[in-house]
């Protein structure tokens, strides 16, 4: 971990690491990396596809170790997916896979095209097994497909759900997996154009930094005559104590899936920067993309200048006379600069 930490205090704000196709797991295009750490040592999750797989699948995950470079550790790679044991009724497809810290113990999810599952990762057994169990959505309508969940611990596993209005859902052990219930819902005005921009959807998992939960992540345009997407990625930090409100958001996007060369997504010809996966370390936020479907990236930026790029979200019930700021700072107790 010094060796990668080295190396993220050498990195300038906002530099685009390309990760060597050739250090991961052999696949037509890898893309959708999440990050997360265990003993020390940080691990990256992605998605491999091969071009006849897109339609018919299947999709699989590989995860491999990052090195004091920022690049994978070629023999540190692991076929994620041939060790996973698929619960019954779901689909052998694995996409879009995030770590997260849960009871101190590394884990992931990822969907079928249709469902969600988490599994704790075993560490000691150096992931020689994944036993995912699905995650069921209580008292609410589903989406087509579930995913982009950004799930949390603070104390007991939460989830965000949806970044409009800011839907948490209280997720609870069951006999046969999870369930996740609506608990928090916050309607705020937030500074991010969502008609302009589109509207803001899950990307990293949030983490937990200075009194309060950051979470990067990704929005689109769509133009109906092409068909064309062009993705952006934000930053916004939320409340600890519930429920949850968010107190800041960048108005502007810090990356533009337009800003990156090469040959854009395969599927559209889309302009795709996704953030899936994100650390902290000593001051520094390191972000793993997806590039136009095809392959991987880190991002590195400081800490204090993603937070001179956040708004101020105005806290419900704000009372007149008083700025949000001052209501934050006295009702957090935070050393937030929110």
């Amino acid at each position: 971990m010094r060796e990668f930490t080295a190396a993220v205090r050498s990195a300038r704000h906002g530099a685009i690491v390309p990760i060597e196709a050739n250090r991961l797991l052999p696949a037509t295009h890898h893309f959708n990396p999440s990050l997360g750490v265990v003993n020390g040592a940080v691990w990256m999750a992605y998605r491999r596809v091969d071009l006849d797989e897109w339609l018919d699948g299947p999709r699989r995950i590989g995860l491999c170790r990052l090195g004091g470079n920022l690049q994978p550790d070629p023999a540190s790679n692991i076929d994620l997916s041939e060790r996973i044991v698929d619960p019954p009724n779901a689909n052998r497809w694995h996409a879009d896979p995030r770590m997260f810290s849960y009871g101190g113990d590394l884990w992931l999810s990822y969907h079928d095209n249709f469902s969600l599952y988490i599994a704790r990762l075993e560490t000691d057994a150096v992931f020689q097994a994944v036993r995912p169990v699905p995650v069921t959505l209580r008292n609410r309508p589903r989406r087509e497909r579930e995913r982009n969940w950004g799930f949390f611990d603070d104390g007991s596993l939460k989830a965000v759900y949806a970044i409009p209005g800011h839907v948490v859902l209280g997720v609870a052990e069951t006999d046969g997996g999870f369930d996740a219930t609506p608990i928090y819902e916050n309607v705020q005005r937030l500074p991010w154009d969502a008609a302009r921009l589109g509207e803001p959807h899950g990307g990293s998992m949030p983490v937990y930094v200075d009194g309060l939960w950051y979470a990067f992540f990704q929005s689109a345009t769509f133009d109906v005559p092409t068909e064309h997407r062009r993705y952006f990625v934000g930053v916004y930090a939320f409340r600890p104590e519930p429920p949850h409100n968010i107190v800041a958001m960048t108005s502007k996007p810090i990356l533009d899936g337009n800003a990156f060369d090469g040959p854009r997504s395969f599927y559209k010809d889309w302009a795709v920067v996704y953030p899936s996966g994100a650390i902290f370390d000593d001051g520094r936020w390191v972000v793993s993309l997806g590039i136009h479907d095809r392959r991987l990236a880190i991002a590195v930026f400081q800490h204090g200048r993603l937070l001179q790029h956040m708004a101020r979200v105005e806290q419900p019930g704000a009372s007149p006379g008083r700025s949000c700021c001052d209501q934050c700072r006295s009702a957090s107790r935070t050393d937030s600069p929110f």
